[in-house]
């Protein structure tokens, strides 16, 4: 397992200048890595973070840290890994989780445009058919439920990055994470089943005899309790948002340390001025 869950990382160090209070100076000398891994449970893995610009918490400079957009793209490594399968955008989980499950970002956020139809990989008889639709129900920022159900297209999610993007926002100097969020999706695999055939028993189960939907569309392994679900689907069925913020009283603590600081640097300068007049004044 290598790097934190994203709570601390390497501190910095005081970098602002010697009278100012605040702990970093909030500039380029204020990076200390450009990029630390982030071990995320959900998915057994680190993922890497990229420090993208300065930003600011309760009046206290921070470095905000991002996921990179191309995360989850296939790459001959990656694709190892089960990362990019089988297109951009998702993570083929199966492997740890024994069954047909995926991660992606909220709502496949910089995933493949294929993935919000869903068309092509199932159809065989109407080309305008056997997709999905990605429906939102609830206003983000409200929590109350939307008058009309929404269509959610890959335009959608980019014009709404504040509600899916995974960020931290990292105090240099002590490397504390003072905000962030961490959001990921889960996807249920909804594989291609053959009632024919006795690979998979749970299929043998199913009333249709091999003809579902007609023989126009693939039989479902979700056919036994959902029979209106077509198989070779990958379904979002829900995504997380894990956020935290420091609140105002562990704000003020942080600012006094600085405070602090600044005052030692002034103490010792009076010091030194006035332990050279005394100097003189011995002379």
């Amino acid at each position: 397992v290598r790097g934190p869950q994203g709570q601390q990382v390497s501190p910095k160090g005081v970098s602002s200048g010697f009278f100012s209070s605040d702990l970093s100076s909030g500039d380029s000398d204020s990076v200390g890595n450009s990029s630390y891994l982030m071990y995320v449970e959900e998915v057994s893995r680190p993922l890497p973070v990229y420090f993208t610009s300065h930003t600011e918490v309760r009046g206290i400079k921070t470095n905000r840290y991002m996921v990179a957009e191309t995360l989850l793209d296939p790459t001959p490594e990656m694709a190892l890994q089960g990362v990019g399968s089988p297109v951009a955008g998702v993570a083929d989980m199966s492997f740890v989780e024994g069954f047909g499950a995926y991660v992606a970002r909220p709502n496949f956020l910089y995933g493949d445009e294929s993935l919000y139809s869903q068309q092509d990989n199932t159809v065989r008889g109407a080309p305008d058919g056997g997709g999905i639709w990605l429906m939102q129900g609830y206003d983000y920022d409200t929590l109350k439920a939307l008058d009309a159900p929404v269509n959610i297209t890959q335009e959608t999610c980019l014009n709404n990055l504040d509600h899916y993007e995974t960020w931290l926002d990292v105090e240099p100097a002590t490397g504390k994470t003072l905000y962030a969020h961490k959001r990921l999706g889960g996807q249920m695999a909804i594989f291609d089943c053959d009632p024919s055939s006795t690979d998979v028993l749970t299929c043998a189960l199913f009333p249709t005899g091999g003809n579902c939907y007609g023989g126009t569309y693939p039989c479902s392994s979700a056919n036994y309790k959902t029979p209106m679900v077509k198989g070779q689907k990958i379904i979002p069925i829900y995504y997380i948002d894990e956020t935290a913020m420091l609140t105002n009283d562990q704000a003020d603590q942080l600012k006094e340390a600085g405070v602090f600081r600044q005052a030692a640097g002034i103490c010792l300068v009076v010091c030194v001025i006035f332990g050279f007049g005394l100097t003189v004044l011995g002379a």
